[in-house]
């Protein structure tokens, strides 16, 4: 996983006043396969805990093969900012 500029921006907003709190990538099983979701919440056991360029993230196991590859940037919709991940084509607005 990569973070773009404004990626780390947002992340480090949103979880510096709770250093238990993460970004957390979950699976959501559903009738068409699964999915994934992310929010800011304290991780959970079965969780894996990786250092992305200085910010740690959490994600269920069963999505390391899914994400390892994506890029975590933010964007603004309508006036709402959120997270958004990008594939490798997209490289170039990380922050390495």
């Amino acid at each position: 996983m990569k973070l773009t500029v404004q990626g780390k921006k947002f992340i480090t907003n949103l979880t510096k006043d709770n250093k238990y709190h993460l970004l957390r990538f979950y699976a959501v099983a559903n009738r068409d396969g699964l999915q994934y979701a992310a929010d800011i919440d304290t991780p959970i056991h079965t969780d894996i805990i990786m250092e992305v360029e200085g910010i740690h993230v959490a994600l269920s196991p069963k999505l390391l093969p899914i994400l390892k590859d994506k890029i975590i940037h933010s964007e603004t919709v309508n006036g709402v900012t959120g997270i958004v991940l990008l594939d490798e084509e997209h490289a170039h607005l990380t922050t390495n």
